[in-house]
């Protein structure tokens, strides 16, 4: 029984130090922060230059003006995702189906998300500008409708012009 118990103790100690040396070696990721792709928190502008043939220099403006983006973007969705939080926590709270407070944080979750697409609109205007016209209007009519939540509505040729 001793030696079942030394066993057992033993296998937890080592699944402890496990679950800290595995969180050290991350270096403390935080879930909110974009992935990285090869040193880079900006893998997803790799579409962006060979779908739109962008120049080196284009694409570095665009480059920059993203890095600078992405502070407020990680700043809005960590709102949203406590905004959400407490959505949910108010919608599942027993009582009336619509509480005054459930209604308050859900009209604060709909000024969140407007200024989430307010911000996203803004950038993605940003990013235009560091393109030539023809690009930039395929660009437009790609992100607009996204950034919108219509996209199922509008295609790239509709707005070319």
């Amino acid at each position: 029984m001793k030696k079942g118990a030394v066993i057992l103790l033993a296998a937890v100690a080592l699944g402890v130090c496990m679950f800290f040396c595995t969180r050290l070696m991350l270096g403390h990721l935080d879930e909110r922060i974009m992935p990285t792709e090869h040193g880079s928190r900006l893998p997803e502008l790799s579409w962006l230059r060979h779908s739109y043939k962008l120049t080196d220099s284009q694409f570095e403006n665009i480059r920059r003006l993203h890095a600078a983006y992405l502070p407020t973007c990680e700043k809005l969705c960590a709102r949203v995702q406590e905004s959400d939080a407490r959505v949910l926590h108010l919608g599942l709270t027993p009582g009336q189906p619509v509480s005054a407070e459930l209604a308050a944080a859900l009209r604060e979750r709909g000024q969140l998300a407007a200024e989430c697409q307010e911000a996203l609109l803004k950038h993605i205007h940003e990013t235009a500008a560091c393109m030539d016209a023809e690009q930039a209007a395929l660009y437009r009519a790609r992100m607009i409708p996204h950034a919108l939540g219509v996209s199922c509505c509008a295609t790239p040729e509709a707005h070319t012009h």
